[in-house]
């Protein structure tokens, strides 16, 4: 897919099966309660298809700064401001802007990145080496100036596997440690695993955003946790359900 096309959310769903409707429902929901999402796969994945929709999915866009991914041209009646690269030395004025997008977190950016998860809103995608590491390389890649707990300001990881959407799930800082817990996991077919197990303390910050999508992302992963078989659990490390 090229930067000169929108990806839209309801594409990954409906034409190339990326997920199915319930993960779609609940997408949508939660990228409109400005929550900080980490699109996460290795490289070849459509990590950044994934992330471009998330964005195209924003209702309430206010001010955007785009790293990688130039989107101005696609959203004329959008505020969006682009950086082709960043330059960590120097100073960038972040004042004002609403979301920031970066397609490929790295080194150089990863400190702006959690920062603006901290202020406001990050979605950021990330071509790591493996798929069940996600956190590991995050704190790989920070420097002297970032901790653990601010890659705790990521609220969910997103890990695709070649086109698939294999799992959603909220980054939880305990004990010092940081985990994935998942709350949705591909079981093959078009079929998922809902667990309703996002903690209360993200909820009640979803709520405080926008409550009626944060209201339809509660109640849509609590009927489909009731409608689906129960199946094992993924062997991940960090994927550990209370």
């Amino acid at each position: 897919m090229t930067t000169n096309q929108r990806v839209f959310l309801h594409n990954m769903y409906f034409y190339k099966r990326s997920f199915n409707f319930e993960v779609y429902t609940l997408l949508q929901a939660m990228i409109n309660c400005n929550v900080n999402v980490l699109v996460n796969g290795v490289k070849g994945a459509a990590v950044n298809d994934l992330l471009k929709s998330l964005f195209d999915a924003k209702n309430q866009s206010g001010s955007t700064l785009t790293i990688g991914t130039d989107l101005k041209h696609l959203y004329p009646k959008r505020d969006i401001k682009h950086l082709e690269r960043y330059d960590q030395n120097k100073e960038v004025d972040a004042s004002g802007v609403n979301t920031l997008l970066v397609n490929g977190v790295d080194q150089t950016n990863l400190r702006l990145f959690l920062k603006m998860c901290k202020e406001s809103q990050g979605i950021g995608s990330l071509e790591g080496k493996t798929l069940n590491f996600v956190l590991d390389e995050l704190v790989d890649l920070m420097d002297d100036k970032s901790s653990i707990e601010d890659i705790a300001a990521i609220d969910f990881v997103l890990t695709i596997e070649s086109s698939k959407l294999v799992s959603m799930s909220e980054v939880i800082l305990e004990e010092g440690e940081l985990q994935l817990r998942p709350f949705a996991e591909y079981i093959g077919g078009n079929e998922y695993r809902f667990t309703n197990n996002v903690s209360e303390q993200k909820l009640i910050q979803m709520k405080e955003t926008n409550y009626e999508e944060a209201e339809r992302f509660t109640q849509s992963l609590s009927t489909y946790q009731n409608e689906l078989p129960e199946q094992s659990s993924s062997g991940n490390r960090y994927f550990q359900t209370q």
